[in-house]
């Protein structure tokens, strides 16, 4: 890229690209991409195409803005180029002067070695001339070896020496000792084993040639050495070569030159076999048994090692080569000699033998003086504790064994596996005769073992423990101290028990050993006493395991029983248990047999003294029953299953033992009660009683025997048993167990009584399981715990009798009421449904809608003997009179209260049902029937015909619980009060009619003495409330009527009554003592919707009377009432307004008014949306006048902010398509504990409305408000905090600032509503600005408050999740 046109002279470093090329490149490379694009796109949507083209195009005009950079820069090329041709003429210079001065410095150094040698001359010419060298010395043939034999040769002289080594062999005596000789490559193998092996060959190609000893290794291992570890490095190792010498020497002179080499190297390995053991002395002084043994050394080349010296014996005087006190004869010892034949030998003292193996102490095997001696040790043990196996055996000589025996003599044929299990036959069959023993391995003398004391053998070991079983899981091990060699006492288990078996025995364990160990023949009193250790601690363990405290020792005396001493014959054969939960001092003592080991089983009664600690025993009691009996057949003490059957009778003699002892505490409650009884079959009581009732003129008197005419439950003899709620086997194999002291016993009276009702006693058919007493077929069992310390058995069963006489003569009364008059009572009207002791049920109207079950039961017989009652579905309001009637049985006429009490509930049934639906909706009262726990639910086929009956009908107008309160004032009267306003009067006529009255007209001269509270009824002289299971009032509500009631305060009289009463409903009216049509006659059958429309109308009343106050404190003067009492016309300064009663509902109505001669045309539509949104927020039943008092406040809005919120309630109606959140305007909030109750209100001073928006996620079913504070004069939205009062109100405050809430709900709405204002304020644009100026037509006006919630919809995901 030159500009002058001359080309300058080739570089080889030049760089340089033609600026032709780059463009061609260029745009080759760019129309290529475009063509791969046009292929591409096709295949790919539009964004995706899209976003190709646009990446094509950025990397294309990138490409071209740097080739457009560099064409610029490409005018200062020539000058460049110039600049790197002087720098490479530079460079090029500078490498050549560079290059000449390295080739001098090279030079020089290769001059140094291309100098020329020093030529042999003359030797060159010899060659050259003659053809050889001749100075070459002759002795070099010396060196040159001679030529190798070949394989041939060297076969042929083998052979020829292996048959002189065999023919020299053949014409020699060999010593017996040599194993067969083996001849190998000219060389004779001797081996003797366990000693030496020697190599020999012959020094010459003759029979005559002498025996040359090429090798000798001698053997002398260890134990150790036998595992692998290699010989053992004798202290002459280093000097072997020279003892070869030496009998290398002896054999070339010796005429038996085999003999010759055998006898020295035999005595060389002996003694230093014997050398090696008196060397370990030392070793030995350093184990545990160190204080024990003693090693001395014989000047006849042997060594005696004693053991088991005992610890009083003084053995310091005894030395290395001395025995001092110590003799060969008396004590234990071993001792290692050589005998006659050059071996070494052991001889022990006692004399001992292994019982099949006669090489057991082989030293050539074994050459280690440790193991040795624990060899001996093991030896000596296994015949100490045959010993004690032999005299144990011996005892039961006389009784054949049940099992195969195993002898332990020196002919045993497995003496690792020395079992035997001398089961004998029990002596009369008795199960607890015990007498297993065995011989079992060493963990000392063993590498292995296990818990259950399997010892994994290894071969030639000899069992050394005498195993004796015990009972349940223990045994007894006998074995020998290894140190000592005296006999110990070891306890085991081969399962975890517990340590108190261990502690019981502690103190008598060491007492044993020294008698065992002074003489021998003490083994078989040692074992009864530990055998009858091991039963008692079975019997404790089980005592645990049931959760009951065990003693072995017990301060008590016998002094008051002259038998014990033949009951109890040793204190160690038995052991005290205390029995649980008992008040009284009672112990049970398990006592086991000296011979046969068979428990018996006392109970002693005992007594306590305050000057001391010491118990008196005053009765002992032996236990025994057919069942113990069994149990002790069962406990096989050979099963794996003995303690569990141990814990099994442990149970069952507490049970009986407690038994007894609530046999006892009754028979002396029926003495103090002066009841006279007798024992009948030895575990019943027959006593005869009669029920008792208290005094009824003074109690302090004495009870009085029950009238025998009202006394149907009767017998003569009745009879009391003990029963417990366990049984016989309540304990599982797998170890769980319920503890004895839950135990649960009771007392069981049974008689025959099979009449008890005096009218239809086969009506008594159902079993009935009630409480404590079960009934069948005339056979009655009452049941009662013993644990009860409130009342005594007897005076709850005197209240059971009472009770259920009770119900039998109110049951008697009904069913002859009933029978006798099946006119009046069919059973279209009344079923019984089912007759138990304590309860009857009745079916009212089966075939109605509005059937009923009753139940009619005492629910308490101990605390309170009345009888009560229980309307399911449809609680009857009446309940408190009914009651009262059926419990007023002490006058004369008690039939004619039967018969009032059937017709009553017969009359009121289908009131009852009316005033439950006004209360509770039908799909409830299916849940109330289920929940109710007053008594037993009925029966599955009543509660179901009656929910489905009840689920059938259409869902009624409900009222709300805390408006409507039901006072009951006779059997024939009940009263509904609404809000403490208005009342009315039910008065029961006749089956068919009853009579409906306003309460203002009953209370005008006679005010009510009854108060009420909640849900609940309280009469006169009665504390006690009765539950007639109508939904509480509330607490403001039911105090004020409560309050009025007793104050005398008459109720509001309902306005045009007689008007909905006669011409609405068509009701004849009746005459009244103040001639006022005030009462009109209702059918019973229309009730129910004669009720609901009655107080959906008093409803309208009621907020009619609300609204009018209201609407006098917001608008002030500016409203008036025309004399029809159901309008109510007012208006203001934009509207007028018509408030309408029109059943069953209130209606608004609304008018544009003219203002300066000109008409605020609010649109039709907007005035109907809002009428229709005032119908539907005042005909809910919920908060009605706070919904009152805010939409009220609405109606105060000028015409521009009036159709603003139009147009919100418009959004309501219907949820925008790009809003995510249904929307409501609340008007009403169960929030109370803010400074005001409204949830809108309109401030004209501050030119501000107060409002709540409510957000409904219908995915998710849960809303969120947000409250909030509209500014209209400044188009400003805020936050409304609910603790700020009111500007009118800011001067009855008591706080001068109010601060807003800290809940971080309420803290993140705050911001954002002030995230949401912000945006709105910058992005709304207003049509109408002037908000007081009348406009021709608001329709089209953009509406600031539904701009801000449309926006606030898509702020709050975070308060309101939009996803499910």
């Amino acid at each position: 890229m030159n500009n002058q046109g001359q080309s300058p002279p080739p570089d080889p470093n030049n760089n340089n690209v033609s600026l032709s090329l780059v463009i061609h490149r260029l745009v080759e490379n760019s129309y290529n991409n475009l063509l791969s694009l046009t292929e591409k796109l096709p295949n790919h949507n539009d964004q995706d195409r899209k976003k190709a083209i646009i990446d094509y195009l950025d990397s294309t005009r990138e490409k071209f803005l740097r080739l457009l950079v560099l064409m610029k820069w490409s005018d200062h090329v020539s000058t460049l180029t110039k600049a790197n041709q002087i720098m490479h003429l530079l460079n090029q210079e500078d490498s050549y002067f560079r290059d000449t001065a390295d080739e001098l410095i090279m030079t020089k150094f290769n001059l140094i070695n291309a100098r020329a040698p020093i030529y042999d001359i003359p030797t060159a010419i010899d060659v050259l001339t003659t053809g050889s060298y001749q100075r070459m010395p002759t002795d070099i043939k010396k060196v040159i070896p001679p030529p190798p034999l070949t394989s041939i040769e060297i076969d042929s002289a083998m052979e020829k020496l292996n048959d002189i080594i065999k023919y020299k062999l053949f014409i020699t005596d060999i010593p017996k000792e040599f194993e067969p000789i083996r001849v190998e490559n000219g060389i004779a193998h001797i081996v003797v084993p366990n000693e030496y092996s020697a190599t020999l060959s012959i020094d010459g190609g003759t029979e005559k040639s002498n025996w040359v000893l090429t090798s000798l290794n001698l053997y002398i291992y260890s134990q150790k050495d036998q595992n692998g570890e290699g010989p053992i490095k004798v202290a002459y190792e280093n000097k072997m070569k020279y003892v070869q010498d030496r009998i290398q020497n002896r054999i070339s002179s010796s005429s038996s030159p085999l003999f010759e080499l055998h006898n020295i190297v035999h005595h060389l390995c002996i003694t230093s076999q014997l050398d090696i053991l008196i060397s370990q002395i030392d070793g030995l002084k350093k184990t545990m048994i160190k204080n024990n043994i003693k090693c001395v050394q014989g000047k006849d080349q042997s060594l005696t090692v004693f053991y088991w010296i005992p610890e009083e014996m003084n053995i310091a005087s005894a030395g290395p080569t001395s025995l001092g006190n110590l003799n060969i004869m008396k004590n234990t010892n071993f001792r290692i000699s050589i005998d006659e034949t050059l071996k070494l030998k052991v001889t022990h003292y006692p004399n001992i033998h292994h019982p099949k193996n006669e090489n057991y102490f082989n030293l050539n095997v074994n050459l280690n003086l440790e193991t040795l001696l624990l060899k001996t040790i093991e030896l000596n043990s296994y015949h100490k504790v045959l010993a004690l196996f032999n005299i144990l055996l011996s005892k039961s000589n006389s009784n054949p064994p049940t099992s195969s025996s195993t002898s332990t003599g020196p002919s045993i044929s497995n003496p690792s596996s020395i079992l035997l299990s001398t089961q004998f036959n029990a002596i009369n069959n008795r199960s607890f005769h015990l007498n297993d023993i065995k011989l079992v391995h060493s963990s000392k003398f063993s590498s292995d073992a296990n818990m259950n004391g399997d010892i994994s053998v290894q071969e030639g070991t000899l069992p050394t423990v005498l195993r004796i079983k015990l009972y349940g899981s223990k045994y007894l091990d006998v074995s020998v101290n290894f140190q000592n060699g005296r006999y110990n006492l070891l306890k085991s288990s081969s399962s975890s028990s517990s340590s108190s078996y261990f502690q019981s025995i502690q103190e008598i364990s060491q007492q044993q050993e020294l008698k065992l160990n002074s003489d021998p023949n003490e083994i078989r009193s040692i074992v009864n006493i530990f055998k009858h250790r091991s039963l008692l601690s079975c019997f404790e363990e089980a005592s645990l395991f049931l959760g009951i405290e065990s003693f072995y020792k017990l301060p008590i005396t016998f002094s008051n029983i002259p038998t014990i001493s033949e009951i109890l014959q040793a204190d160690s054969n038995y052991i005290y248990t205390r029995l649980p939960q008992e008040v009284d001092n009672y112990y049970l003592i398990i006592n086991i047999q000296p011979q046969t080991f068979i428990p018996t089983f006392y109970l002693i009664t005992c007594r306590t003294n305050t000057k001391s600690s010491i118990l008196y025993a005053e009765s002992i009691i032996r236990l025994e029953n057919e069942s113990l009996q069994s149990l002790l057949k069962s406990c096989d003490c050979n099963n794996s299953q003995f303690q569990f059957r141990i814990q099994n009778l442990l149970s069952q003699i507490i049970s009986v033992a407690k038994e007894k002892i609530h046999f006892l505490n009754i028979t002396q409650h029926l003495q103090k009660q002066s009841i006279p009884f007798e024992i009948y079959q030895s575990d019943k009581i027959q006593f005869v009683y009669t029920p008792t009732v208290p005094h009824l003129t003074n109690p302090s008197q004495p009870p009085q025997p029950i009238n025998p005419k009202h006394y149907l439950l009767n017998t003569d003899k009745m009879l009391i048993r003990i029963l417990n709620d366990i049984p016989h086997s309540h304990i599982s194999n797998n170890g769980c167990s319920t503890k004895v002291g839950s135990f649960n016993y009771y007392y069981e009276i049974s008689f025959q009584c099979p009449r008890l009702l005096n009218y239809d006693n086969s009506l008594m058919k159902l079993d009935s399981e009630r409480l404590n007493f079960h009934y069948q077929d005339g056979q009655w069992k009452f049941r009662y715990s013993s644990s009860s310390s409130s009342q005594d058995w007897l005076t709850r069963f005197n209240n059971d009798l009472i009770s259920i006489n009770c119900m039998a003569n109110i049951t008697s009364l009904i069913l002859k009421e009933i029978k006798s008059q099946p006119d009046q009572y069919p059973p279209s009207v009344i079923q019984v449904v089912s007759i138990q002791p304590m309860e009857i049920q009745l079916l009212l109207f089966p075939q109605k809608e509005t059937r009923n079950l009753l139940h009619i039961y005492i629910k308490d017989p101990q605390k309170k003997k009345e009888v009560s009652l229980l309307f399911q579905p449809s609680p009857n309001p009446l309940v408190p009179f009914l009651e009262k009637e059926l419990n007023n049985d002490q006058q004369p006429s008690y039939h004619q209260n039967i018969s009032h009490f059937l017709k009553s509930i017969i009359n009121s049934n289908d009131i009852s049902f009316a005033i439950h639906n006004l209360l509770v909706p039908p799909q409830h009262r299916l849940l109330q029937l289920q929940s109710n726990g007053a008594t037993q639910p009925p029966s599955t086929s009543i509660g179901s015909t009656i929910s489905n009956h009840q689920t059938q009908q259409p869902t009624s107008l409900v009222f709300n619980p805390l408006d409507l309160l039901v006072v009951p004032r006779s059997t024939q009267q009940i009263r509904l009060i609404y809000k403490n306003h208005f009342g009315i009067d039910i008065k029961i006529l006749s089956q068919e009619y009853c009579d409906i009255e306003d309460s203002y007209y009953s209370t005008l001269n006679n005010p009510t003495n009854t108060t009420t509270t909640g849900g609940t009824t309280q009469q006169p002289g009665n504390t006690t409330p009765t539950n007639t299971q109508t939904p509480a009032t509330g607490g403001a509500s039911a105090a004020a009527a409560a309050q009025k009631a007793k104050e005398g305060i008459k109720l509001n009289m309902i306005n045009s009554f007689y008007q909905l009463m006669e011409q609405k409903l068509n009701l004849p009216a009746l005459d009244n003592p103040l001639n006022n049509r005030t009462s009109w006659m209702v059918p019973i059958a229309n009730i129910s919707k004669i009720l609901t429309k009655i107080f959906i109308y008093i409803s309208s009343l009621y907020v009619f009377r609300q609204a009018t106050i209201f609407i006098c404190n917001i608008f002030g003067t500016h409203y008036k009432i025309i004399q029809n009492i159901s309008i109510i016309k007012w208006e203001n300064k934009y509207f007028f307004f018509n408030l309408i009663i029109k059943e069953p509902s209130i209606e608004l109505e609304m008018m544009n008014k003219e203002q300066n001669g000109i008409k605020a045309l609010v649109p039709v539509e907007d005035l109907k949306l809002l009428t229709e949104f005032f119908h539907r927020k005042v005909n809910q039943q919920s908060y009605k006048s706070q919904t009152i008092g805010s939409l009220i406040q609405m109606l105060t809005l000028p015409p521009l902010l009036f159709v603003e919120l139009c147009k919100v309630i418009a959004s309501c109606k219907t949820k925008p398509p790009q809003c995510r959140y249904a929307r409501d305007l609340t008007t009403n909030t169960s929030i109370w504990n803010t400074a005001n109750k409204e949830t809108f209100h309109h401030s004209e001073k501050t030119t501000t409305i107060y409002f709540i928006v409510r957000f409904i996620n219908v995915q998710n079913n849960n809303f969120i408000d947000i409250p909030l504070k509209y500014n209209y004069s400044q188009r400003l939205m805020n936050y409304w905090n609910k603790l700020e009062p009111f500007p009118n109100q800011l001067q009855q405050s008591s706080a001068s600032a109010i601060t807003l809430t800290q809940d971080p709900i309420e803290s993140q709405k705050i911001q954002i509503i002030d995230q949401t204002a912000t945006t709105a304020s910058s992005n709304f644009q207003p049509s109408i600005t002037n908000i007081d100026q009348p406009q021709q037509s608001l329709s089209d006006i953009n509406s600031y408050i539904l701009y801000f919630i449309d926006n606030l919809d898509q702020n709050i995901n975070s308060l309101l999740p939009f996803e499910k």
